[in-house]
């Protein structure tokens, strides 16, 4: 006799949360995660800083500069001559510009990607929102490698990118572990204590990974922090394939089936096009069926809001690092993303106690004021010591 899924009146998928109950589980769960965390800091890090370089290499009064392709610009940084610091300028000119492109071919790809696949999962489950993330990646990092390698066109990103946003990419990985705590969880306070958590895993993933990224660009070049970026990918899409059971109750996915169904429920099923479509609208305008989309989407636009800054500040904090008159290493670049992801652990830590005497609404403003003071303590920086300042924020 075939195995019962039990189910809460919450919805909560009790068996996902036998089955998530064993420890091997956890600690597959968090492997997954800083597999992936790392693949995105090591990889976009290395490439971010290889592109700066072989923009300066390319500029023509600077290629006398420029010996080795592998090798930080930080000691033709430090030469404070004015035909370097107008060969940085430009290159942090078009450095700016050409990740300006990537974000957008990948994040305009993501978002549609996103809608899709994020009430897909309601009809093929969760797991696939789990794996498509890393083959993304491992497209990403593998178009990455062979432009290190080969000194090709940094427009070969293009499809690099593209490809990660089809997939979904790292926004991708995280709503599905959004949808697998609530599938395991019971509502109410539990739920954004396991998102916390679940952050606060991330965190410390990226953590360790910004501490051993300076190291790898610096002793092992940027063809091979790729390398290892991509092995990392490979490595998370096996455990999360093998290692991560699906958390949507069997039930729920047969009548989600039926929905986009051209056949009754519990008869041979054939998918209609045009009634998945139609499932897929009906989530975001259908105010009958879900009555509280105002707040939804009103709690999308200021997702937007907060994402677009958080996405872009990266590699343009980068290009400012690596310039004139900060000059900083690979490796202080990795010591001050590891402070910052720290420190935002750290804030993770004090959700809980928060909780206590604030209600949700106010710690998120809270949050975002520290964003917004965050941003323009980076974009008013003038010594090291002002970039580790914003880290506090």
């Amino acid at each position: 006799m075939s195995e019962r899924v039990l189910i809460e009146p919450s919805g909560v998928n009790t068996q996902a949360m036998k089955n998530f109950r064993t420890p091997l589980r956890y600690v597959v769960i968090i492997l997954i995660i800083f597999m992936l965390n790392n693949t995105d800091v090591l990889g976009s890090s290395a490439f971010s800083q290889y592109m700066y370089t072989w923009l300066r290499k390319t500029i023509p009064s600077n290629t006398s500069l420029m010996t080795n392709i592998n090798s930080s610009a930080n000691d033709e940084c430090l030469s404070n001559s004015n035909q370097t610091k107008g060969n940085e300028a430009e290159a942090q000119s078009l450095a700016a510009k050409w990740n300006l492109y990537f974000d957008l071919a990948q994040n305009l790809l993501t978002l549609v990607s996103m809608l899709t696949f994020s009430v897909l999962s309601d009809h093929l489950g969760r797991k696939i929102l789990l794996l498509l993330p890393f083959v993304g990646n491992i497209f990403l990092t593998l178009v990455q490698g062979m432009i290190i390698y080969f000194e090709l066109s940094l427009a070969f990103t293009f499809i690099g990118q593209a490809l990660s946003g089809i997939l979904g990419s790292l926004d991708t990985f995280a709503v599905a572990c959004s949808v697998i705590v609530a599938d395991i969880t019971p509502p109410g306070k539990q739920v954004i204590t396991s998102f916390a958590l679940l952050e606060a895993v991330s965190g410390i993933s990226r953590v360790i990974g910004s501490f051993a990224t300076g190291y790898c660009i610096e002793y092992i070049g940027f063809f091979y922090s790729t390398v290892g970026a991509m092995a990392l990918s490979i490595c998370g899409f096996i455990l999360a394939l093998v290692g991560i059971p699906e958390t949507r109750p069997k039930r729920d996915l047969n009548r989600a089936v039926s929905d986009i169904s051209e056949a009754p429920s519990g008869t041979k099923q054939k998918y209609s096009a045009a009634r998945f479509f139609r499932s897929l609208v009906e989530f975001y305008i259908d105010k009958k069926k879900y009555p509280k989309r105002k707040i939804f989407w009103l709690c999308l636009v200021i997702c937007i809001l907060l994402m677009m800054p958080t996405q872009s500040r990266w590699d343009l904090t980068i290009l400012l690092q690596l310039g004139f008159p900060f000059c900083w290493s690979p490796t202080l670049i990795g010591y001050y993303s590891a402070a910052q992801q720290l420190l935002n652990f750290i804030g993770f830590l004090l959700l809980k106690p928060m909780q206590n005497c604030l209600s949700s609404g106010v710690i998120g403003v809270c949050s975002l004021i520290s964003a917004i003071v965050c941003y323009v303590m980076t974009g008013l920086a003038w010594t090291d010591a002002a970039f580790f300042i914003d880290c506090h924020y």
